[in-house]
């Protein structure tokens, strides 16, 4: 009930704030944020009390300039980062909990171009080979995702590995639940992640995508894909704890079955 009223609300939010932020946002640069947020680390680490006030306003000045534009996949990964810590050591807990999550932790798995070209000697009806599909149809390289800055430097390297972890596993989600990539499929599948993690970036990527689209998108966002959404994120196994790169050669629907993945289309 609380991820559904939460959806919702950004939702209802996003209408409201459409305009609220595009101007302020007009005139920044990551560069500056990522600058400015380093140095915000190290006024936390000397406990300076000017740090609360400096987090509020880089907060602000990054959720402008994307609401501005979108499609700044690196200004939503450095929101990520100044968003999450308490989300990411609560993550970092269920995996240290899970035995499949100590392994990843312990292994500090990534999704690589070998982990592609596996997938590709997959069988026709196996999760690796519509992985790969769904890679090489969009042209999708598995290094292009945005890497973690190290600016945070409240959160350790295996902390940090949660959160590459998260980011790099997202295109093998899209695979699971048959989410397209067109803006109304990544923000049901942000949606998804949402509930899931409830990691605040993910929902605020639905929140900032939700004001690019057009009534009717939003229409059917509000009514079908989040509800959906909140279902399928809280029925699925904890996605930080899914190693996913061992279930490549086992058919598509049993690895659905297995992590309580129903796709949209089913």
């Amino acid at each position: 009930k609380l991820a559904a009223t939460s959806m919702a609300v950004f939702t209802s939010a996003s209408l409201r704030w459409k305009h609220s932020f595009a101007r302020v946002g007009s005139t920044c640069s990551v560069e500056f944020l990522r600058k400015a947020y380093r140095q915000y680390c190290i006024r936390v680490q000397m406990h300076d009390a000017r740090s609360l006030p400096v987090r509020s306003l880089l907060h602000g000045l990054a959720s402008a300039e994307t609401l501005r534009d979108p499609t700044r996949a690196d200004l939503v990964a450095l929101l990520s980062e100044m968003s999450s810590k308490t989300a990411i050591e609560r993550l970092h807990w269920r995996m240290s909990n899970c035995a499949e999550g100590r392994r990843l932790l312990k292994e500090r798995r990534r999704v690589s171009k070998q982990t592609l070209e596996f997938a590709r000697l997959c069988d026709p009806d196996s999760f690796g080979f519509k992985y790969a599909e769904f890679m090489d149809r969009r042209q999708f390289k598995p290094e292009d995702r945005p890497p973690v800055s190290s600016c945070d430097t409240s959160l350790d390297a295996s902390q940090q590995y949660v959160l590459i972890r998260l980011r790099e596993v997202h295109d093998f989600l899209h695979v699971l639940f048959d989410c397209s990539t067109t803006i109304e499929g990544e923000l049901t599948l942000k949606a998804i992640e949402f509930v899931n993690c409830q990691l605040p970036v993910s929902g605020l990527a639905a929140l900032i995508g939700t004001l690019q689209v057009s009534n009717k998108s939003q229409e059917r966002l509000r009514r079908y894909l989040f509800p959906w959404a909140t279902r399928a994120g809280a029925a699925c196994a904890p996605i930080e704890c899914i190693d996913f790169e061992s279930s490549l050669h086992l058919k598509l629907n049993d690895v659905r079955r297995r992590l309580r993945i129903q796709s949209y289309l089913a």
